[in-house]
């Protein structure tokens, strides 16, 4: 309001305080602040008359914007669950199938012939083409990595937990171990892989600000010696990139971590010993450090727990002692097949005692691939011993160092008897996977070496911390040869082959170039013709899966984990639909037709239907079992009335019995009734309201001295009776009031529908509901009812139309939002609903020119203030010369 005003008084105080009235004694600002006041207030006056238009402007726009909103629910077609001015709402919505075979077909929407058709049978249901599994599609097995009974190299951080302070705050780092969901393996086998696994923990812990302890912190990596076959020993250092000025502080963590960090004696050390700075972790913690432990398997798992879930229920169970499995050892003599077997048979008196006796069976199997033993869980019927492809089994948890990829057993949490739809194919459980992708390479002749390559990646993969990038070709085939001692000569030659084949440098470059090698031998996989592009023999599941939805073949692809089935429906309905599997991959991953999966050719449905008036069958044909006809949503859910081709003739038909949806209508008239009560209620309160003279529009210097309470208090007085017997809003509460002339056919019909005017003079016109009444209207009379409201006005014959066309014609007067020239009110304060009127509208106009005047003012406000200074400034010169004479003269005559 007089924030222009106030900024030029502040500006020019500023400049002059302390300046003038040096010479001549006089206060200055004070002078030059009461010759112009006249000109502030003629300021203050029109900041205020501004004011007062924008606040009217406020609350024509609150009345237009009920009125549009009005409009939009109750008039308009975009709304058909509330446009009472539309026939279709008020038509018979309500409708129901009656007859003994009802229960085969379900309705919706409305028709005007719902009454005079019936469904007399319906030959066949529609049904798009599919493809199903006719056995399962796993192994239908829960089966471990290939176990070590020896020792390992134990990372002694994997699982662990690690607490840092930054600044103020504390935060606790889980350095985790399996694979997300994502792909990303945990692994700290290594220094890069270790760094990197550590600084993804990191990243997980937020810090604020958007930032997370790897921005704070920095991990480097230092490998040392490549060739130390027994796990590559690495350094690790945490760095400070903070550039905030926060301290951090390693805090500690799991006793296991730390001691692998270097710190032995952590709780006696100073805060400074544990501040992390640029430069990390002193040389006397960094040679401390060690992240691998040699642990047989005995010791890896004995006296740990292990969570199976069974058919959704979990239960743990522990494994024996350390002491106990490395007797299992013992007794076997060597004989990694005999040690594992006597390990199945305790955990499997374990299950037995938890899940029931021959529901999980525990057993070993060989990994013809690395020569090592594995254990595999399979469900069975208790009751005939057979394989129960029914029931799934899963990994739930376990405790630290058992699973993961580097754990004792070498798999993952959430592994199950089911698909890995995540895992590549080799290791997604797919039935015959391995023995398939082994066929590939010797049956295709472009791939002599593919069958060797596949066995060679799982070789380098169970090696794990044994290789690195930098490992010689000629030490890997040395490991791979001693460290599987009972694989065959066959397999090893593959695996020698494949690798010769390559040339490569180190195991670095021999992993490039397999993964490369691999990866290039695209599937060969079609569907309906089409070629699904991009499928490898190292693509997922989920990746075959999705390429084949995203494809062009015009099928959708699912795998259903509790059948252990794929499906494959075709998209496109009825008989036009197709499944037609083929490519040299196809049976790898489907198996064979009729034999693995079956086929089923889509189907249209056939519905025969009579109309009244007519004994004549017409026969519809529909891709699908949902179809409109004549205006009804009809959904087939069974066959009736046929024996083969023939329509069984008395069959009784399905017919439709139609009614008003009472309950929708009799809620949407009550808020229809309701909003147009409350529109009168504010039009009157606004134009009846008389204003209070005694509170204007504050000005800032006014605010400056009340609370933010005061000020809305006063603004809210202010504000009232702004549009006190507006012409515009009186002539609104008229046509409101008098919707149907007194006396009239029409408001005697409403009245007698159970729709009347209030005759409390008080209530300007409200509408009043006996919804008894008006219920009633709509079971004997509704026809007559939805004229009444639906009735298009005539221009011709005078006639205004029903009561929603009155309502209409009183919103689109005082608030049309569209054409040139808007409704009253909108042309008067704008409105959100017409964007254009925001910035054209009368009191728009008014305060630009109110911003004209008071920019006229300011301009003169200024030109007097510097006029008076200037004055003021030559006066103050004058009598300081005057002064100064008046001085030298005192001197000379004095002297």
């Amino acid at each position: 309001m007089a924030t222009a005003l106030n900024s030029i008084k502040n500006s020019s105080a500023s400049s002059l305080r302390g300046y003038g009235g040096l010479a001549s004694g006089l206060d200055r600002d004070t002078l030059i602040e009461g010759m112009t006041a006249s000109t502030k207030a003629k300021i203050a006056k029109q900041q205020k008359k501004k004011q007062t238009y924008a606040w009217q402007q406020e609350s024509y726009r609150s009345i237009s914007s009920k009125l549009v909103e009005f409009s939009k629910k109750y008039t308009s077609y975009t709304n058909q669950s509330t446009n009472l001015s539309s026939p279709s709402f008020w038509a018979k919505s309500s409708i129901t199938p009656v007859g003994a075979n009802s229960n085969y077909v379900s309705v919706s929407g409305s028709s005007a012939l719902s009454d005079s058709m019936s469904i007399v049978g319906v030959k066949q249901l529609a049904k798009n083409a599919s493809m199903t599994s006719k056995t399962v599609v796993s192994d239908n097995s829960l089966t471990t990595g290939s176990i070590n009974l020896g020792e390992s190299q134990v990372s002694n951080l994997e699982g662990q937990y690690l607490y840092f302070k930054y600044g103020t705050k504390s935060y606790s780092v889980s350095l985790k171990s399996g694979t997300t969901t994502d792909g990303y393996t945990y692994d700290y086998s290594n220094g890069i892989k270790a760094q990197e696994s550590i600084t993804r923990s990191l990243k997980e812990v937020s810090i604020g600000d958007g930032k997370t302890l790897a921005d704070v912190i920095k991990v480097t990596a230092d490998p040392a010696d490549p060739a130390n076959l027994e796990g590559t020993p690495f350094k690790l250092n945490f760095k400070s990139a903070d550039t905030a000025g926060n301290t951090i502080l390693f805090d500690g963590g799991s006793e296991t971590a730390i001691k692998a960090l270097g710190f032995t004696n952590f709780n006696s050390l100073s805060t400074e010993a544990r501040t992390i700075t640029s430069t990390g972790f002193t040389a006397d913690f960094m040679n401390n450090q060690k992240f691998f432990e040699p642990k047989t398997f005995a010791q890896r798992v004995g006296d740990t727990n292990i969570s199976f879930t069974y058919n959704g229920t979990t239960k743990s169970i522990q494994f024996a002692s350390a002491a106990d499995i490395q007797q299992m050892v013992t007794d076997a003599g060597g004989n990694d097949e005999t040690a594992l077997k006597s390990v199945a048979a305790d955990l499997q008196g374990k299950l037995d005692n938890q899940f029931g006796t021959g529901r999980i069976k525990v057993d070993t199997q060989l990994n013809t691939v690395d020569g090592k033993y594995q254990l595999v869980f399979k469900t069975k019927d208790a009751a005939t011993g057979l394989d129960d492809t029914s029931s799934i089994l899963s990994l739930s948890s376990a405790d630290n160092g058992v699973l993961g990829k580097n754990g004792a057993l070498r798999v993952s949490s959430g592994e199950s008897n089911r698909l890995n739809t995540y895992a590549s194919l080799a290791d997604s459980g797919l039935k015959n996977i391995e023995q398939n992708l082994i066929a590939k390479g010797k049956l295709d002749q472009d791939t002599t070496y593919f069958s060797g390559s596949i066995k060679a990646q799982a070789a380098i993969k169970e090696l794990g911390s044994l290789v690195n990038d930098s490992t010689s070709i000629a030490d890997l085939k040395q490991l791979i040869a001693t460290k599987n001692p009972n694989m065959s000569d066959q397999d090893l030659s593959s695996i020698n082959d494949a690798i010769d084949y390559e040339s490569a440098a180190n195991v670095g470059d021999l992993n490039t170039k397999l993964n490369s090698y691999v990866d290039s031998r695209e599937m060969k996989l079609k569907i309906n013709g089409v070629d699904i592009k991009g499928l490898t023999y190292n693509s997922t599941i989920t990746d075959i899966m999705n390429k084949i939805n995203s494809s062009d073949a015009k099928v959708s692809i699912s795998y259903m984990k509790n059948a252990d089935k794929f499906l494959i429906q075709s998209t496109v309905g009825g008989v036009a639909g197709d499944v037609k599997i083929e490519g040299s991959d196809a049976e790898m991953l489907f198996g064979v037709k009729d034999t693995d999966y079956t086929v089923t050719q889509g189907q249209d449905a056939i519905v025969s239907v009579k109309y009244a008036g007519s004994d004549d069958v017409v026969n519809l044909t529909r891709e699908s079992n949902t179809f409109n006809m004549d205006g009804l949503n009809i959904t087939l859910n069974g066959t009736f009335g046929y024996s083969g081709d023939t329509l069984i003739e008395g069959t009784e038909p399905v017919k439709f019995n139609a009614k008003t949806d009472s309950d929708s209508i009799v809620k949407a008239v009550t808020d229809m009734i309701k909003d147009y009560n409350d529109m009168i209620e504010l039009v009157n309160k606004e134009v009846s309201t008389k204003p209070n003279r005694s509170y204007e529009p504050l000005t800032d210097e006014q605010k400056a001295d009340m609370t933010e309470d005061q000020i809305k208090k006063w603004e809210e007085k202010a504000k009232t009776g702004l549009l006190f017997n507006d012409s515009d809003l009186r002539g609104l509460s008229d046509s409101m009031r008098f919707i149907f002339e007194s006396g009239s056919a029409d408001k005697a019909a409403l009245a007698s529908f159970g729709i009347s005017t209030s005759t409390n003079y008080g209530d300007n016109g409200k509408l009043v509901l006996d919804e008894t009444k008006f219920r009633a209207s709509l079971e004997s009379n509704s026809a007559d009812l939805q004229k009444l409201f639906t009735r298009a006005a005539d221009p011709s014959t005078g006639d205004k139309g029903g009561v929603m066309a009155r309502m209409s014609e009183i919103t689109e007067k005082y608030a049309s939002t569209t054409g040139a020239t808007k409704g009253i009110l909108i042309e008067k304060a704008g409105s959100v609903y017409a964007p254009t009127s925001i910035l054209k509208n009368s009191l728009q106009k008014s305060m630009d020119s109110q911003d004209t005047v008071i920019d006229r003012l300011n301009k003169q406000l200024k030109t007097e203030t510097d006029r008076y200074i200037k004055q003021f400034t030559n006066l103050e010169t004058l009598i300081s010369q005057m002064n100064s004479q008046s001085s030298w003269l005192s001197q000379s005559f004095g002297s």
